[in-house]
């Protein structure tokens, strides 16, 4: 059997929400699968992944901490630089 293959939109009907809802979901890290790449800016959810959070096995949650670099102070070095 193959797992159908949803869009925002159409994941967001599956689970009651809207695709934008999802999208920034996904995007805070608080949703609980990840989306399948299928191109270089389209991805997608597999049917049986959304079932599992209609179904209660998983939940949508808090943010999930992602490993982000950073610099510090790289926000005002240009101001610094521009006082004189």
């Amino acid at each position: 059997m193959t797992d159908r293959l949803r869009t925002y939109p159409q994941s967001g009907e599956m689970i009651g929400l809207s695709g934008g809802t999802v999208r920034n979901l996904v995007s805070a890290g608080r949703f609980p699968i990840e989306p399948v790449r299928i191109g270089s800016r389209a991805v997608r959810f597999r049917e049986s992944d959304l079932a599992r959070i209609v179904s209660g096995e998983l939940k949508i949650g808090p943010p999930v901490k992602r490993n982000q670099k950073t610099s510090e102070g790289a926000g005002d070095a240009g101001s610094r630089s521009a006082v004189r």
